[in-house]
């Protein structure tokens, strides 16, 4: 019996544009190796651009090749393995050399020279029709911009604000416009993230996700840094170049678009708030002292990391972190400081005693 291994891709972009749902595709590859008595033990499903070789799925799957554990890779079409031709030569390259096959349930494989000549034309239109499409939605983009609509609201959308699908703007949330306000006044007047979350969540507020989520200082700090509150929407701000990390695009790229969204705050307020962060930046930094085993260590009574913490400005001591409240949970041990120099001279002698014995 050959041991297959499945691989199904949608584009970030939209999965309806692909044509088929990752579940669809599972379910015909699925049904596919059941009916050629194929052991599909391996399944690997992304939503990612198929001009891109940097998949997390398909690295994996690249691992896999490399291990023989396979003997073939089964796909629903071939423009789910890739839409860049150059990439199709690589990943063809990678199946040949470790004697592994691949499948297309809706596309036939040749593996002679013509076949693999007919699959980089395939890559190449494939490559062709994907960037035909991002230029028409750019298009698109620009012409909404010019009438003064934003060209998507993603998401949940801004906390203080409904998103209007009609008129392609913000309109102002009556139950969370004062407390978006409230959030910059506290900002201003010097209390910490942290305080504001913890504090919005003891009162049982809502986050705009819903009351089954909590505040965490990164929203309160994503709210307090967009300018959107005083009515500066800023389109092509950030691009997103795989699936968990953006970038930020040079200044002269960013379209600010004036009319898109109602101020809640005014541009002084907003500054005031810009300053008082900057305030809180400029006393972190690095450590007054040092703790080498912070986040190596955990609590011996509830597994929690330890961190380092000085006191009376002076003595060094490990801390469990599960006896610090966050801004979303009460503290939930009370096992005692331990003394930093001695822990650190205890696993010290312990790494050199190993070295001795491994010696």
């Amino acid at each position: 019996m050959k041991t297959a291994a499945i691989y199904c891709r949608v584009s970030t972009d939209s999965q309806e544009r692909e044509g088929t749902s990752l579940q669809t595709q599972l379910e015909s590859c699925t049904k596919y190796c059941q009916d050629k008595g194929y052991d599909a033990s391996y399944r690997y499903s992304e939503a990612y651009s198929g001009l891109s070789l940097e998949r997390p799925e398909l690295d994996k799957l690249r691992e896999l090749v490399r291990t023989g554990a396979i003997d073939t890779v089964i796909v629903y079409s071939l423009d789910r393995f890739t839409r860049d031709p150059v990439h199709g030569v690589i990943l063809m390259q990678d199946l040949e050399k470790y004697g592994v096959a691949l499948e297309a349930i809706t596309d036939t494989v040749d593996n002679s020279e013509t076949g693999k000549l007919i699959y980089y034309i395939k890559g190449y239109a494939a490559k062709l029709d994907a960037t035909r499409r991002r230029d028409a939605t750019g298009r698109g983009k620009r012409a909404l911009l010019r009438q003064g609509r934003l060209p998507q609201g993603t998401g949940k959308g801004l906390f203080g604000y409904t998103w209007d699908k009609t008129a392609k703007k913000r309109m102002i949330n009556p139950q969370e416009v004062d407390i978006a306000r409230d959030i910059f006044l506290k900002t201003t007047s010097g209390q910490s993230l942290l305080s504001i979350a913890t504090e919005l969540n003891h009162k049982g507020i809502p986050t705009k996700t819903g009351a089954n989520t909590k505040w965490h200082p990164l929203t309160i700090k994503r709210i307090v840094t967009n300018p959107a509150y005083y009515g500066m929407t800023i389109f092509n701000r950030t691009h997103r170049f795989n699936k968990t990390k953006t970038q930020i695009r040079p200044k002269e790229e960013w379209i600010e678009l004036p009319d898109i969204t109602p101020a809640i705050i005014d541009r002084a307020l907003f500054d005031k708030a810009q300053n008082a962060l900057k305030q809180v930046r400029s006393h972190s930094g690095k450590a007054i002292a040092d703790y080498p085993l912070r986040g190596h260590v955990y609590c011996p009574e509830c597994g929690s990391r330890l961190t380092g913490t000085l006191l009376g400005h002076k003595y060094r001591y490990y801390q469990c972190s599960g006896t610090k409240p966050t801004a979303t949970r009460n503290s939930f041990c009370k096992e005692p400081y331990i003394k930093a120099g001695w822990l650190d001279k205890l696993l010290l002698k312990l790494l050199m005693r190993q070295c001795s014995i491994l010696k």
